[in-house]
């Protein structure tokens, strides 16, 4: 018997139509990527009438940056119950408490006179140049890797900080640092000595 030829066109609208429902909808197969033929155009019997869509999953999904997670809070409770706790440390812990209600950022680093942990002055960590800048407080304007000679972290159940050993550069993962002796000298970079000024 004579079997008509199919042209390469009503082979493909054969294959897509098993594939998926008239509706396009509940089907097994219209998973991300592939090919949904709408009803109206597989009834037409037109092949060039075949509307062939995509579903929006086959798109590239955007890259969110995800938001740095801020320690203020961190420091708010290390300034008010450790670094600068008592009634003789009253105002200057109120006009540093203060200075970070208002201050922009996302992460603050406490400076240490050394690692006896002498409260200094705060900065705040620019996370895309990774450098210090004053606040409020007593030291450089500007602190940068090769000033830091230790880091700690703040532990706000014991009320305390820890020396952390595992890191040699400045991260959000650090609360205080200590810097190298020479650079609390006279011909240090521009000291400050209002503890309650800001830059």
């Amino acid at each position: 018997p004579y079997a008509p030829r199919l042209s390469s066109t009503s082979i493909l609208i054969i294959t897509c139509t098993a594939l998926h429902r008239l509706s396009g909808a509940d089907s097994a197969y219209s998973g991300p990527g592939l090919p949904v033929i709408s009803s109206a155009a597989s009834s037409s019997g037109d092949p060039s009438n075949q509307l062939v869509s995509f579903s929006a999953s086959s798109h590239p999904r955007l890259f969110v940056k995800p938001k740095a997670k801020s320690n203020r809070m961190v420091i708010v409770n290390a300034i008010g119950h450790c670094c600068l706790a008592g009634a003789v440390n009253e105002p200057v812990k109120l006009s540093t408490l203060k200075e970070l209600a208002s201050a922009p950022g996302t992460h603050f680093i406490i400076l240490f006179r050394d690692s006896r942990c002498q409260y200094r002055s705060v900065y705040t960590f620019d996370l895309e140049t990774e450098e210090l800048h004053i606040l409020c407080g007593s030291g450089p304007r500007k602190v940068t890797h090769d000033m830091v000679d230790k880091f700690f972290k703040y532990n706000c159940g014991s009320k305390s900080f820890s020396q952390i050993t595992s890191t040699k550069h400045l991260s959000p993962v650090v609360d205080a640092i200590t810097i190298h002796g020479h650079f609390w000298g006279k011909s240090a970079t521009l000291l400050l000595s209002n503890p309650g000024h800001r830059r």
